[in-house]
């Protein structure tokens, strides 16, 4: 086994084990959310909840193409999206009011946030986007949530599909 093979082997290990916490604190953060809603006075409707854990690959990538170390630390302090849970709601008013409930939840830490709703990318992209770390295990993780209308997720997707899809066969 050459070095590179060795290294990329561990570095999988490693993720491995990040990639089993990382599930775990998606759930606690997903059912942190329904709390919000439950406790939430006002009836924040969801239509659709996505959630994924990036990809070994992807984080790879990612990491490469920001220049950083490809090691733990900078894994866990550079990637804001090892996490990403996506909330689509109803209308404007829904989004704003779960951001505010996030946003006041005491076991989330807002590390950013981006109001693509106020001031939406060039493309036309549309959506809030918060992160947070997630102090509930002893190894502190961020995960991004992406808050969204059906229109705005529609668009999205259909961009995503069109920009990938059309360099896919380039």
């Amino acid at each position: 086994m050459s070095e590179l093979e060795y290294n990329t082997y561990i570095n999988y290990g490693i993720y491995q084990k990040i990639y089993n916490i990382a599930e775990v604190k998606k759930n606690i953060v997903i059912d942190e959310i329904n709390n919000v809603l439950n406790r939430n006075n006002k009836e924040c409707k969801i239509d659709k909840l996505e959630s994924r854990i990036k990809s070994y690959n992807s984080i790879i990538d990612k990491m490469k193409n920001k220049g950083y170390k490809l090691d733990l630390d900078n894994m866990l302090e550079k990637i804001n999206d090892i996490i990403g849970i996506r909330l689509v709601c109803s209308n404007l008013n829904d989004v704003y009011d779960l951001v505010k409930c996030i946003k006041n939840n005491s076991k989330f830490a807002i590390i950013n946030e981006k109001d693509y709703i106020s001031r939406p990318k060039k493309s036309g992209y549309m959506s809030y986007h918060i992160i947070i770390q997630c102090e509930l295990e002893t190894i502190p993780m961020r995960a991004e949530i992406q808050l969204r209308t059906r229109e705005m997720d529609m668009w999205a997707n259909l961009s995503h599909d069109l920009i990938y899809k059309k360099l896919e066969r380039y």
